[in-house]
């Protein structure tokens, strides 16, 4: 199947992908901003937030060329490198609060209490894959199937 075959449960979830993308986007600006602003770090903490924040706007960028670039064309590999761009960016930030005993639940961020922005993480981890498989459902399985 050859040019655009994006059908409109496809747009829904490509939709959700990009609004994940904006929407985290803002959250990590905001915190970087924030932890970068405490006077008791250190010049090698605000290192690693402004990296990570580098890394994580990289990682959306590429995400959302291959998303409106190929996933919109059917293209199997784009979909499963979008899927685990996602699992990878909000599973490591679930990930990562049991490995620090609670880094994120147990602390306050900049937007709300760390526990909202756990379950928040939970949700866009579970929106983003749903979003995937929209994708590959009103579109890119007809085209794997033939």
């Amino acid at each position: 199947m050859k040019g655009i075959f994006v059908k409109y449960g496809a747009k829904i979830g490509m939709g959700i992908v990009a609004l994940n993308v904006v929407g985290y986007t803002i959250i990590e600006i905001n915190g970087a901003v924030d932890h970068l602003s405490h006077s008791n770090w250190d010049i090698h903490a605000n290192f690693h937030a402004t990296s990570g924040l580098l890394w994580l706007l990289t990682l959306f960028v590429v995400a959302t060329y291959i998303l409106w670039r190929f996933v919109s064309r059917g293209e199997i590999w784009a979909i499963w490198i979008v899927t685990f761009i996602g699992i990878g960016v909000f599973g490591g930030a679930v990930g990562s609060d049991p490995i620090t005993r609670g880094g994120l639940r147990d602390g306050e961020t900049a937007l709300a209490t760390g526990v909202i922005a756990y379950w928040t993480g939970w949700l866009s981890l579970v929106s983003w894959v749903a979003g995937m498989a929209l994708v590959w459902w009103h579109g890119a399985r007809s085209r794997w199937e033939h």
